[in-house]
């Protein structure tokens, strides 16, 4: 496990940041203590990480992660990104494109169903 103080040490930015944020070639394994919101790209790339758990909730550029061989699931990944998640494991870009299609399908339906409420009033 990550000693906390090392994202301290590499990024005293708390939960938001304003710009990119490079965590890559640091041996991470997790993602655990990572800020929370990004308004520009999040880089992990080539560190030891088994899981996106405890990765940013929100990016706005692109989502990058190439290089860690470990890494087998999408778990954790995200809920918003505003660029490319991009990955260099084909069978996790398109298990993402998959939860892609699902999120943009739930968000029809709850539009659809405010709608309905809506002409109903």
């Amino acid at each position: 496990m990550i000693d906390k103080n090392i994202w301290g040490k590499m990024c005293k930015c708390g939960n938001n940041v304003y710009g990119d944020f490079d965590c890559s070639y640091n041996k991470l394994k997790i993602l655990d203590g990572a800020p929370r919101y990004i308004n520009g790209g999040f880089y992990c790339n080539r560190n030891q990480l088994t899981t996106l758990s405890g990765g940013p909730q929100s990016v706005g550029g692109n989502f990058k992660c190439f290089g860690n061989m470990s890494l087998m699931s999408l778990d954790g990944v995200s809920q918003e990104i505003g660029g490319e998640f991009i990955c260099d494991k084909e069978s996790l870009k398109a298990k993402y494109e998959e939860i892609q299609r699902a999120r943009f399908a739930t968000k029809q339906k709850e539009i659809s169903v405010g709608l309905d409420k809506q002409r109903k009033r």
